[in-house]
Order: structure tokens, then C-alpha cells, then sequence
């Protein structure tokens, strides 16, 4: 059961990602995809592979359950804080 061990980290580190972007886009709600880029620029300092193409992959499509929280986040603030006006 050593994988599933070792595979806990980067899952809690990908949902707290996700909990961030959610968070960014609710707070800062003009263009949201700007907050997954850094996020996943923040990633890619951890060492992007040499196969450099096939890692520009493995982040966008890493990025994309991101890309979804931070629009949502911006979904619901802006519904939220249309009611309050």
C-alpha cells in the first residue's frame, strides 16, 4: 500500500489548488484564468520535465479542474454579491 501513501500528498495538494483558485475567483472576479496561470506557474517551479511539449500538456490539462474553481468562485461572487446591491 506504499502508492497509495505516497499519492495522498499531491492529491490534498491539487484539491487545496483547486480550493484556491475557487477562493481567487471569488474575491478577485475580473478575469479569473489569470489566477490558474499562476497557479500553475507555481507548479512548474517544481521542475518541469524534458519532454517539454508533453509537459505543457500535463498542465493544461492539470489546469483545467482549476480553470472550472476559479470561474466558479467568480459565478458565485458575482451572484452573491448582485443580490446584496
Amino acid at each position: 500500500m506504499q502508492l497509495r501513501s505516497d499519492l495522498v500528498p499531491a492529491v490534498l495538494a491539487f484539491l487545496v489548488g483547486a480550493a484556491t483558485a475557487f477562493v481567487l475567483g471569488l474575491v478577485w472576479r475580473e478575469r479569473p484564468w489569470r489566477w490558474v496561470v499562476w497557479l500553475m506557474v507555481g507548479l512548474g517551479q517544481y521542475g518541469i520535465p524534458n519532454l517539454l511539449p508533453l509537459g505543457l500538456v500535463a498542465f493544461a490539462l492539470l489546469g483545467i479542474p482549476y480553470l472550472v474553481a476559479a470561474y466558479a468562485g467568480r459565478w458565485l461572487g458575482e451572484t452573491t454579491f448582485a443580490r446584496q446591491r
